[in-house]
């Protein structure tokens, strides 16, 4: 499991991998905080569920990501931990998340990237021998 980042001209990405599919959305909740805070100030003391629904699984991690950014600019929230349950029904990807953290404090979190939106520029989720990997631009 794991995250980086993509280097691109206007704005910025991140790449993630892991070994299921629920983890690579467990490594977007990591990956987006350490790119708007750091991360390994971010303790997990109160708890936030989101639930969300796509199409596509593609689609749905734009969708969750989406919901993060949210939960930060608006609710003042970051998280560095989740627990993520994954379920298709009738054509469509329905997606549970527990996700642990706390109140955005810019003295310990600090502010590294603001990010406007979450872009489709780009955007792969697969399945490969190894796992799974994915791919997303936010715009900045």
């Amino acid at each position: 499991m794991g995250f980086g980042w993509l280097s691109h001209t206007a704005d910025t990405g991140i790449e993630l991998w892991a070994g299921s599919l629920s983890e690579i959305f467990v490594e977007a909740v990591r990956a987006l905080t350490q790119t708007v805070v750091d991360l390994s100030a971010v303790e997990p003391r109160e708890t936030a569920r989101v639930v969300c629904a796509a199409g596509a699984l593609d689609l749905l991690l734009v969708t969750f990501l989406e919901e993060l950014l949210y939960e930060f600019e608006v609710r003042g929230r970051v998280f560095a931990e989740a627990d993520v349950n994954l379920a298709k029904a009738d054509g469509s990807w329905r997606l549970d998340a527990i996700l642990r953290g706390e109140r955005y404090d810019v003295q310990r979190h600090g502010l590294k990237v603001p990010i406007k939106g979450v872009t489709y520029h780009g955007l792969e989720l697969v399945e490969t021998g190894a796992g799974w990997r994915g791919r997303v631009v936010f715009d900045i």
